[in-house]
């Protein structure tokens, strides 16, 4: 499995999304499907499936930092809970 990548321009999700509005990957799983979406301390987990969560998250927040976006917030949504679970113990752990 593809990790996610931090550029400059972008983070890039394992199975299907990217973030902003950067250059496509190189080599792009087969089937993967890129969706980009602004850095702009907004992310909607809706989505994505709970296994892409833990790392999507930890990147979304570092790249923000690096761009000087120090409030964000972070859509997990009702349903079942687990996104919700799996975000609250994402923020526990993180330094920022």
């Amino acid at each position: 499995m593809k990790k996610s990548k931090l550029k400059a321009t972008k983070i890039s999700c394992p199975t299907h999304n990217s973030f902003d509005q950067g250059e496509k990957e190189d080599q792009d799983l087969p089937g993967e499907q890129i969706v980009e979406m602004p850095i702009n301390g907004v992310l909607d987990l809706h989505t994505f499936q709970p296994k892409e969560v833990k790392e999507l998250v930890n990147d979304y927040i570092e790249e923000c930092l690096r761009r000087g976006l120090y409030d964000l917030r972070i859509i997990h949504g009702k349903g079942t809970g687990t996104l919700k679970a799996i975000v609250h113990s994402i923020l526990k752990k993180h330094p920022a």
